[in-house]
């Protein structure tokens, strides 16, 4: 089963944290004990973030009365896993912090509200990465009298004589989505817009029509052509509707090859104001340095077929080469030939400090040793 980690420089990490109190809500509020006090923690992008003392204390947390085994995080009404510096001693000194991963907010709760025609169809939302509303999730730091809250551990594995075997590539996702246009979906023949939200209505890139073409580029500079089948996955919003014509949006789903050639993956065919979406696997030994997702709008035999793409998610097998950045993330796939996968990553910027790695599977921190221009590390 795919995993996913996190790599990361321990000294980037931000600290963010502004104290409020949650007030009652009529749904979805089972989460909250309303006998204890929730600091609002805003986060706009993935990332790993660090509470120390200083910033809890600032935000009026009394450190000196409240055990750090009694800390939890809340995200969504579910409690997540925290990591928590030097808690074993039950006291909170000025050395100690709390570090978690946190998300960028979405389209996951704005689902509800794609319900389909006349409520009774399955969800089609055109773009589950960009929220309708808000970018800014909110988690809720807060403190009860239990010992066992949920952690991620701490697991110093070192031994890599474990798995002598070395692990040649991760799988690295990317995720483009468009939000340049709102686009108010389908409509009368007056031009009056439904109250539902159809599965056409929603943020996405500047349209385009027949005769014209949406590219996506993905820098594949990286790819470990070795590995196993790239994915990709995109959603084309049908953005108009010529009523003198039963199927007016004609279009084409390529990608682009090592050798420069363009390989058809659809041909999808459909009428007025839909949704269009699918996924597709492709042979990472066909893709080269630069991989381009195109969609192109046919001529036909319609006046008019507009068109817009909300997202394109691309996913492939990449080397162990980190590029200079300071932060990755990465999913790993289950080594069957030995207990773990044993990697030793190039090209990590680790400015000078200590690395880790995140297992947000097994909610494990795991130490990153520095070979000399390697980065050795052991996942389970």
């Amino acid at each position: 089963m795919p995993k996913s980690f996190q790599i990361f420089f321990i000294g980037f990490c931000c600290y963010l944290l502004s104290a409020s109190y949650c007030a009652a809500q009529p749904y979805w509020n089972e989460w909250i004990n309303f006998s204890q006090k929730y600091y609002k923690i805003p986060v706009s992008q993935n990332g790993i973030y660090r509470l120390d003392a200083v910033t809890l204390a600032n935000a009026g947390i009394s450190l000196t009365s409240t055990d750090p085994r009694n800390f939890q995080l809340f995200f969504r009404g579910e409690e997540q896993h925290i990591y928590v510096a030097g808690e074993s001693d039950g006291i909170f000194n000025a050395s100690d912090y709390i570090e978690f991963y946190g998300r960028k907010n979405d389209g996951s709760l704005d689902s509800i509200l794609y319900k389909g025609d006349l409520y009774n169809k399955p969800v089609r939302q055109p773009n589950p990465y960009y929220s309708l509303f808000n970018d800014t999730s909110a988690y809720f730091l807060t403190w009860n009298n239990s010992i066992s809250n949920k952690r991620i551990v701490f697991l110093p594995d070192t031994v890599f004589s474990t798995a002598p075997v070395a692990t040649n590539y991760f799988m690295k996702e990317e995720i483009v989505e468009n939000h340049t246009t709102y686009y108010y979906g389908k409509s009368t023949s007056t031009n009056i817009n439904f109250p539902e939200y159809h599965e056409v209505e929603g943020w996405a890139g500047t349209n385009f029509y027949q005769g014209a073409s949406h590219v996506t580029t993905f820098n594949t500079t990286n790819i470990y052509s070795a590995g196993p089948n790239a994915t990709t996955k995109l959603a084309v919003m049908g953005a108009s509707d010529d009523f003198g014509s039963s199927a007016d949006h004609d279009l084409r789903i390529r990608y682009k090859n090592s050798a420069g050639v363009f390989v058809t993956l659809d041909s999808p065919v459909f009428d007025g104001y839909r949704l269009y979406d699918s996924a597709f696997s492709i042979p990472a030994s066909a893709l080269g340095a630069s991989t381009d997702i195109v969609v192109s709008a046919l001529n036909g035999s319609f006046s008019t077929s507009r068109n817009a793409v909300p997202y394109v998610v691309f996913k492939y097998p990449h080397n162990l080469n980190l590029e200079n950045k300071n932060y990755y993330e990465l999913y790993v796939t289950e080594n069957a030939s030995q207990p773990k996968s044993n990697f030793s990553f190039t090209n990590f910027n680790d400015l000078g400090s200590p690395s880790y790695l995140y297992d947000l599977t097994n909610h494990v921190r795991i130490p990153v040793i520095k070979s000399g221009s390697n980065y050795k590390v052991l996942v389970a």
